[in-house]
């Protein structure tokens, strides 16, 4: 647990901050400063630093750290097809690190190491990427300029950064199938925020997406100098139509998904109940007042050792439950790196419910460590209780209840019985009576 609570603290930058203004206001040279070291900040470089954002859970002040979407010795890729102009999964952080910073630690691994692959094949994205230089300003809230998609501009103003500039910029063609060329824009993007800086990289390829599909479907040869194959995960958000974008040999590559689609969409992956409130669109039942669901692949609830034999994940690294009601005995306590709570005496109706899922939901903000819930009555009983606290985080409906629970536990080598949806009349109409943030 100390290990834990160690990466989870705030670390000041590795390396000296510029200290003199050095940027240019969208074309117009600012002579303040001097350019910074090209060690430092130099497309491709082992010292290119990167950015994350971390959330200071005591003062809800955001600082930037030492990576966000990547680090630059990685060839992980994560993909926003019909991405626009837009910048904003370099916010996701900011979510994450406030409701689930053990989720967060998780998912560094296939999430933070990844470059943000931008595609787009709209004439004027097309000239918004090619007229970038160093010193363009892409967000500054003080100036008010913003030079994204006008829907998610509130969440850039949420996100406490200061401004966000290009550093650097390589053009170039390359060739993504026989006989076909297309134009590369690859970019090194500093973030200024409260006296502190960090780096971040995207890359605008110009073509439709189904050519790029298409060029990750067949294996992505090395020698084209652009990216492998190695998809970590998608951002498939705000597209009018976005089945369009579900390939299914893409996305058995991908770790996760940030998509405004139903569940329905993404039959190997489990939403997480945390929502990007500041992405998707607002016109879909599945995003409205929430926000773009994340979603994880199922193999990755298998990949985090449970805390005790027989529990599952309904979160990695978060939030375990574990079914007990066959037992003839209670079962031995958790490990001490693991809160557990027992549901035994939590009577089964709509105040002892509200009651209990107040007490999950606030241990999981204090970030004190994973939950272990167990049950040892009947099964009926804490399929009940998970499936009151998915469906009252947005997670999960219905039958769907039923569904997601399987889903978890098969993936954990748990028995899947444990989902079995209530046959008591009066404890299955309050599961179905249960609403989102009840």
């Amino acid at each position: 647990m100390e290990k834990e609570k160690d990466r989870l603290k705030i670390l000041k930058p590795t390396t000296p901050l510029l200290s003199q203004s050095t940027d240019a206001v969208n074309g117009e040279p600012n002579t303040t400063g001097a350019r910074p070291s090209p060690d430092n900040c130099r497309y491709g470089t082992h010292k290119t630093r990167i950015f994350k954002i971390q959330q200071n859970l005591d003062t809800h002040t955001a600082h930037l750290q030492s990576s966000m979407l990547q680090l630059p010795t990685t060839d992980n890729y994560i993909v926003y097809p019909g991405s626009g102009t837009d910048f904003s999964p370099l916010l996701s952080e900011l979510t994450l690190a406030k409701e689930a910073p053990a989720l967060l630690q998780s998912l560094y691994t296939y999430w933070t190491r990844s470059e943000l692959l931008m595609c787009d094949n709209s004439e004027q994205v097309a000239a918004f990427f090619y007229k970038l230089k160093p010193g363009y300003v892409l967000y500054d809230k003080n100036t008010g300029i913003y030079c994204s998609e006008p829907a998610y501009k509130q969440g850039w103003i949420e996100s406490g950064f200061d401004r966000v500039i290009v550093m650097e910029v390589l053009r170039e063609k390359q060739q993504l199938l026989a006989g076909k060329e297309t134009d590369v824009v690859k970019m090194v993007l500093k973030v200024e925020q409260q006296g502190m800086a960090g780096y971040a990289k995207a890359i605008y390829v110009n073509c439709d997406f189904n050519d790029l599909a298409a060029w990750f479907e067949a294996g992505s040869p090395r020698q084209t100098h652009i990216i492998n194959s190695t998809i970590s995960g998608f951002f498939l958000i705000g597209m009018p139509n976005g089945q369009e974008f579900l390939r299914p040999k893409l996305l058995k590559k991908a770790r996760f998904v940030v998509a405004d689609l139903p569940p329905r969409h993404f039959p190997d992956f489990l939403p997480l109940p945390v929502r990007l409130s500041y992405l998707g669109r607002q016109d879909r039942s599945y995003t409205a007042g929430l926000g773009a669901a994340i979603y994880l692949h199922k193999d990755e609830f298998g990949g985090i050792p449970v805390p005790v034999r027989g529990a599952f994940w309904l979160v990695p690294g978060l939030f375990a439950a574990r079914d007990c009601s066959a037992e003839k005995e209670s079962p031995a306590m958790a490990p001490p790196r693991v809160q557990e709570i027992n549901t035994e005496q939590t009577p089964l109706d709509e105040p002892g419910l509200q009651a209990l899922l107040d007490e999950i939901d606030r241990k999981h903000k204090e970030g004190s460590g994973p939950l272990l819930l167990t049950e040892t009555g009947s099964t009926e009983k804490l399929t009940t209780t998970i499936g009151t606290w998915l469906v009252r985080r947005g997670v999960v409906s219905g039958q769907q209840v039923s569904d997601h629970i399987q889903k978890a536990a098969t993936a954990c080598g748990a028995d899947p019985t444990v989902a079995e949806y209530p046959k008591d009349e009066k404890t299955s109409a309050l599961l179905r009576s249960w609403i989102r943030g009840k």
